[in-house]
């Protein structure tokens, strides 16, 4: 069987598994059998009286099976469809044989494991557990691959969980203030270099959130550039300002929310008129399309991912 379960009728005598007890027998967290059921459209339980999800065997049976798969290396993208028979066959090899994709998905498997660890840790304001985990996925994936591949997505995810009220602003700030303590002192090597393309990073007025900004000002100074970090809410006159001292080659402003603030329009086009000639605006964030028209208009470039982010940087160094 492929693809999302048909819902079990609530009488259904199979559907009486727990969510405890299903990662009791599949080593799963609760989070992550909730996570792949949002994600990948895994499996849609029945219900309790009191509303606590209740599972089949069908559906313990296929869970144990994916997890199976994900420990012994494979993508949990890259074969939540595929058919359970095609699962045991790559599973019952002396040596498996993954699908081309994921052969070239090893970093991918690995930080999806640092993300599930790292959400759960910013749920549980478990401090120890997310600079532990942190410090693991720097050493199995380097710096650029802990910031590009583990806390971008896990900021991205959290600003989502913010944004439809499932986590607490306190929680969104927790990961904030650990990612900059965490990741602050590598800003600092590298602005030691000399020679260095410079960049200004910091949000606009009214962006209350800073972690884009951060993972960005990190993303910059591991590529060999020296950063000003100048920090949140930061106005048009004051990012002008600190470009003309600091003598940047760019600006690196990050937009996150809120997305329909006419204030900020009005920010944009006074950076506009003040910063250099010839400096190059770069606008990242969930936001910054949704102030397109602005940011096209001071000759800014929006950019998505931080892996754009890192390619414009190589293109401009």
């Amino acid at each position: 069987m492929t693809g999302r379960w048909p819902s079990a009728h609530p009488m259904d005598p199979s559907a009486s598994h727990s969510i405890r007890s299903v990662a009791q027998r599949t080593g799963l967290t609760p989070f992550v059998i909730r996570s792949w059921e949002r994600r990948y459209n895994l499996a849609e339980p029945a219900r309790s009286a009191g509303g606590h999800r209740l599972y089949t065997e069908a559906e313990v049976a296929r869970f144990t099976l994916l997890a199976r798969a994900v420990r012994s290396g494979l993508s949990i993208g890259t074969i939540v469809h595929l058919p359970d028979s095609e699962l045991i066959s790559m599973l019952s090899k002396s040596e498996p044989s993954p699908p081309a994709e994921a052969k070239h998905s090893v970093a991918g498997t690995v930080a999806s494991l640092f993300f599930t660890e790292l959400i759960e840790s910013v749920m549980d304001f478990d401090g120890r557990r997310l600079n532990r985990v942190m410090e693991e996925a720097k050493v199995s994936l380097g710096w650029q691959g802990l910031i590009e591949l583990v806390v971008s997505p896990v900021a991205a995810e959290i600003g989502k969980l913010w944004q439809s009220g499932e986590i607490m602003v306190a929680q969104e700030h927790f990961f904030t203030a650990a990612v900059k303590v965490h990741l602050g002192s590598r800003v600092h090597v590298y602005s030691q270099l000399q020679n260095a393309p410079r960049i200004v990073i910091a949000t606009p007025m009214g962006q209350m959130h800073e972690l884009g900004a951060v993972l960005a000002a990190n993303a910059a100074a591991n590529m060999g550039w020296e950063v000003a970090y100048v920090g949140r809410c930061v106005p048009a006159e004051e990012l002008a300002g600190a470009v003309r001292k600091f003598h940047a080659k760019a600006l690196a402003i990050s937009m996150i929310f809120p997305k329909d603030d006419p204030g900020l329009k009005n920010e944009l086009h006074t950076l506009g008129r003040l910063i250099p000639e010839g400096t190059r605006i770069i606008a990242g964030g969930q936001a910054a399309p949704s102030y397109a028209d602005a940011l096209l208009s001071i000759g800014a470039v929006t950019c998505g991912p931080l892996g754009e982010f890192v390619a414009l940087l190589n293109s401009l160094s």
